[in-house]
C-alpha cells in the first residue's frame, strides 16, 4: 500500500513539473529584460531602453520598477506627458517612495505644473524628513519659483545634514543675500564653503555680501581675486563696474578695456566701453552700476523669469539623479 502511494506521488510530481517549470521561466525571462532595459537606459540608448519597456509595460501592468523606468526614458527623450502617466503609477504602487515622487515631481515641472510638483516634493520630505536630497529638492524648487522665505528653512536644514555640499551651500548663501538681512548669514556659509573648495564664483558672491554691507575695499578686493581666478565676461563685468562705482574710474576703464578685448561679442561690455568716450553714457554706466542687483540685460548673465536675479539657475534634480 505504501509503495503504491509512493508511486502514485512521483507520477504527479512528474506530471506537473513541466507546467510549474513554464510558469516560472517567464518570469526568469521577464526579469532578465528588464535588467537589459536598465543596462540600456544605462547606457543612455533610450529608443531601445523604450522599446524593451513598453513591451514588459504591457506583461507587467502593476509593476513599480516597470513604470519608474519606463517614465524616467520618456522624461530623458522630453517624453514628459508620456512619461507622467508612468511615473503617477509607479508612486501610487508604490506610495512610500521619497525617489518615486521627487521624480514625478521634477518631470511636473518640466511641464510647469509647479501646484502639484510642490506637493510632490513636499510628500517626498514628509517621508524623509531627515535626508539631504529631499530638503535640498523642495528648497531648490522654492529658490526657482522666486519664493525665497519657503526655501530657506529646507535648504538650511541641508546644509546642516550635508554642510560640504557645494551647490546647496552655494545656494543658501545666494537666498540669504536675497532676504533682508541675512548678509552675516551669507558670509559665514561662503566662508565655509571657501574652506573646502576656494572658487572664483564664491569670491564673487563674497563681494556682493561685502557691497551690501557697505564694505567697499573688501568688496573690491573680492570681485578682484574672482576675476584673477576665472577671468569670465561677468567676473570681469562685475569687478569693472564695482571699481565704476566708486568713481575709480581708471582702473575700470582699464579692467573694461582688457575683458572687452577678451570678449568682443559682449553687448554689455561694448556698451560700457562705449561710455567712457561719452560723459552721459558714462554717468548712465554709473547709475546702472548703483544698481546692478536689478535684473537688466546689462547685469544678469540671463535672463529669467524670477523677483531675484540669480547667478545661475537651480538645480532641480535630474532624471537620473533624483533622490
Amino acid at each position: 500500500m505504501t509503495s503504491r502511494l509512493i508511486w502514485l506521488c512521483l507520477i504527479c510530481i512528474c506530471a506537473l513539473a513541466p507546467a510549474l517549470g513554464a510558469d516560472v521561466e517567464p518570469k526568469q525571462q521577464l526579469q532578465r529584460k528588464f535588467q537589459e532595459a536598465v543596462e540600456l537606459y544605462d547606457s543612455n540608448r533610450l529608443a531601445e531602453a523604450a522599446t524593451r519597456l513598453e513591451a514588459l509595460v504591457q506583461q507587467l501592468p502593476e509593476s513599480f520598477d516597470v513604470h519608474e523606468l519606463l517614465g524616467m526614458v520618456y522624461s530623458s527623450q522630453r517624453r514628459e506627458q508620456e512619461a507622467n502617466g508612468h511615473l503617477q503609477k509607479a508612486a501610487r504602487l508604490n506610495p512610500n517612495s521619497a525617489a518615486a515622487r521627487t521624480k514625478l515631481a521634477t518631470n511636473l515641472v518640466k511641464l510647469h505644473k509647479l501646484t502639484p510638483a510642490e506637493l510632490e516634493f513636499k510628500e517626498a520630505q514628509a517621508l524623509e524628513p531627515t535626508s539631504y536630497d529631499t530638503n535640498h529638492n523642495l528648497g531648490e524648487f522654492y529658490i526657482a519659483a522666486g519664493k525665497l522665505p519657503k526655501g530657506v528653512p529646507f535648504l538650511e536644514k541641508a546644509y546642516q545634514i550635508k554642510p560640504d555640499a557645494y551647490d546647496n551651500g552655494y545656494d543658501l548663501a545666494l537666498a540669504y543675500v536675497e532676504t533682508a538681512g541675512g548678509n552675516a548669514s551669507a558670509k559665514r556659509v561662503v566662508q565655509n564653503l571657501l574652506a573646502l573648495r576656494n572658487t572664483a564664483e564664491l569670491h564673487n558672491l563674497l563681494g556682493e555680501i561685502e557691497e551690501t554691507s557697505q564694505n567697499f575695499v573688501a568688496a573690491e578686493h573680492e570681485y578682484e581675486t574672482a576675476a584673477h581666478m576665472d577671468p569670465s565676461e561677468s567676473d570681469l563685468f562685475d569687478w569693472a563696474t564695482e571699481l565704476l562705482l566708486h568713481r575709480t574710474l581708471d582702473p575700470a576703464v582699464d579692467v573694461f578695456q582688457h575683458a572687452t578685448e577678451r570678449y568682443p561679442e559682449s553687448p554689455r561690455l561694448e556698451f560700457a566701453w562705449a561710455g567712457r568716450r561719452s560723459d552721459a553714457a558714462l554717468s548712465a554706466l554709473c547709475r546702472t552700476a548703483a544698481s546692478k542687483r536689478a535684473c537688466s540685460l546689462l547685469l544678469c548673465d540671463e535672463l529669467v523669469e524670477r523677483p531675484a536675479c540669480p547667478r545661475r539657475k537651480c538645480r532641480l534634480p535630474a532624471d537620473r539623479d533624483a533622490a
